[in-house]
């Protein structure tokens, strides 16, 4: 079995693989961003306690800097008698990143990267999260992309900076055009977002030069209606980031066996 664990800047997913990638069980935690003495351990211990079978390897990701030492050394306590890696790109030695900087990469778009190989090539990825990513890959070649404000931002970032509008809560309105003025806000950000996506990947597309396959993941994905995806062009996959992190463990485990 194969834990893999991604800490982002809102949440932790930590997803169990069993054999021919069957998930399972995953979770998702709020992020310990300010954390408590011990509490990454307890966290470790807890879904190493979790596992009813042995767990062969452990692939974290990591994009919050300030306490990746943290979860490092929490991670590499707990599992101290079995493989943990976290991802960058020296662990990805086949991976060729075409940007002036490949360590500039962060993990997380990395994992989605590995994770949609798995696809029909060339491939664009939207991971909607803190932050709105998009990028493009084929093969190996992981060409760049586009980093935004992610949706729940855009909502804090509106309502810091005009400080007479409520705090508007993250839902769906059933139409575009709607009737009031929260509703519009909402509009504003989840279809604006949306139709950005959309808009940007079409612009990706055209420079790659080919037909791209569309992946959208994230948790604010969940937001979109499977029709609105779909009628866009893209295919939903919660756990792509995941399912790069496992693929990336399987293949350092069978290279150092």
């Amino acid at each position: 079995m194969i834990l893999t664990v991604d800490v982002g800047n809102s949440n932790i997913v930590a997803v169990l693989y069993g054999k021919n990638r069957q998930r399972i069980w995953n979770t998702r935690h709020q992020t310990m961003k300010k954390p408590q003495k011990g509490e990454y351990r307890e966290f470790f211990a807890n879904h190493k306690r979790r596992s009813e079978a042995e767990i062969s390897g452990v692939m974290i990701s990591c994009v919050v800097p300030h306490i990746f030492d943290i979860v490092k050394r929490a991670a590499e306590y707990v599992f101290s008698d079995i493989p943990v890696a976290f991802l960058d790109t020296f662990t990805l030695d086949d991976f060729d990143v075409r940007l002036d900087n490949p360590r500039e990469v962060g993990a997380d778009l990395l994992a989605t990267s590995y994770g949609a190989r798995e696809y029909p090539q060339p491939v664009i990825v939207a991971d909607l999260g803190s932050a709105s990513k998009l990028t493009a890959v084929e093969g190996n070649i992981f060409y760049g992309g586009i980093i935004m404000l992610g949706i729940g931002n855009m909502a804090s970032a509106l309502h810091l900076s005009i400080p007479h509008l409520p705090k508007i809560p993250l839902v769906r309105p059933e139409k575009v055009i709607t009737d009031d003025t929260i509703g519009s806000i909402q509009s504003g950000i989840i279809y604006g977002a949306f139709g950005s996506v959309v808009q940007l990947a079409n612009m990706m597309e055209k420079q790659v030069g080919s037909p791209c396959k569309r992946i959208l993941t994230g948790g604010y994905a969940k937001l979109f209606s499977t029709e609105m995806i779909e009628e866009a062009g893209f295919e939903y996959n919660e756990f792509l980031l995941s399912d790069g992190l496992y693929f990336v463990m399987k293949q350092l485990i069978k290279k150092n066996a």
